[in-house]
């Protein structure tokens, strides 16, 4: 896949085509530049288009608050919209082939160079990324292995994952399902993996089809783009803006039948939506906490430490807890009650 690619990025006709696609495909886009090709002047060894200047990541990183979120928000708006909706997506994101245009203290373009590395999604697999992410945020009751075959994983190799799926899928697609602003530095895809099936993961991983290394080398130039603009952005609100008119579309996509789990094999719908903490203390008071589901693959982050050391008094070991949920899949349970002199406490999945 690499030698093909890397191939194709030597061969200038390829790049002023993919160039003039791209350019008609992002035109919805109005904050988005795509130099216009000068087609009289190119050669086999030349490529010629229009100037388009505008400030770099290293200039924009150093800006305000509002004018890297207006960055932000631009580029991870045009990445979901070639990504799902055209399936025709810029594959080399180091910061040197993207510029930015300031137009006011909240209004960023995004000027796209560089076009000789474009990913091209097939319509079946970037429906079925979009149905997978839609199935996730409405806890569809949908088996996970068939999302993945519909985007080429090799399900066979799933076989020992076929409990943990649900969660994984939750992982690599959060920032798309989070409700809110998401703060990249929260993803940690490799460490969480890590924490739900081990060593494992390299089967996840050598399943998949080999195309999408190029998405994942695609998103991961994304996200650290990102992250030096240091802001969150809505990865959910930005995607139904740019894409909910292909949801329809999305939801009636047909995935590929797969062969029953030989075990247990939970779709979403079984994944727990909250963590829950009801605390009751000896003089009375209450508190009541409602979280996402996802931070408990962080006890330790998010127990006060009065509660840590209760538990600690106890013999309770907090990291296998974790662990256990972890494996689990995140399904609905009870993560702990702990009760001394000073508090009852009850933490649990629902």
């Amino acid at each position: 896949m690499f030698w093909n690619k890397f191939s194709e990025e030597l061969d200038y006709g390829r790049e002023v085509r993919n160039q003039q696609r791209y350019r008609q495909l992002a035109a919805p886009l109005d904050d988005v530049v795509v130099p216009e090709v000068v087609t009289e002047l190119c050669r086999p060894t030349v490529l010629a288009q229009s100037r388009e200047d505008g400030q770099s990541l290293d200039r924009c990183e150093k800006m305000s608050t509002a004018r890297r979120r207006a960055a932000g928000r631009v580029l991870l708006r045009h990445y979901l919209y070639m990504i799902f909706h055209c399936g025709f997506v810029h594959s080399d994101p180091h910061p040197g082939n993207f510029a930015f245009r300031c137009l006011g203290e909240d209004r960023v373009e995004l000027i796209v160079y560089d076009y000789g590395s474009i990913l091209e999604i097939p319509d079946a697999m970037r429906l079925a990324l979009l149905r997978t992410i839609l199935a996730l945020r409405e806890h569809e009751d949908l088996d996970p292995a068939a999302c993945l075959a519909g985007l080429g994983f090799d399900v066979e190799k799933l076989q020992d994952l076929r409990p943990t799926l649900p969660a994984l899928l939750q992982v690599l697609f959060d920032p798309f399902i989070t409700d809110a602003p998401y703060d990249v530095n929260d993803w940690r895809i490799s460490e969480r993996f890590d924490n739900i099936v081990g060593e494992l993961k390299w089967c996840f991983r050598s399943a998949a089809p080999p195309v999408l290394i190029f998405l994942m080398r695609t998103l991961q130039g994304l996200v650290a783009m990102i992250h030096r603009l240091n802001v969150k952005l809505p990865w959910g609100f930005l995607i139904d803006r740019s894409c909910g008119d292909i949801y329809p579309q999305a939801r009636e996509h047909r995935l590929p039948a797969v062969a029953p789990a030989s075990g247990p094999a939970p779709g979403f719908g079984n994944i727990a939506r909250y963590l829950k903490i009801d605390v009751k203390k000896a003089n009375g008071n209450k508190v009541w906490l409602t979280m996402p589901a996802r931070v408990a693959d962080d006890l330790e982050g998010i127990i006060d430490p009065p509660v840590k050391q209760s538990i600690a008094r106890q013999g309770i070991d907090l990291q296998e807890i974790q662990d256990r949920v972890c494996r689990s899949g995140f399904v609905p349970q009870t993560v702990f009650e702990v009760e001394d002199t000073e508090r009852r406490v009850r933490v649990w999945l629902e």
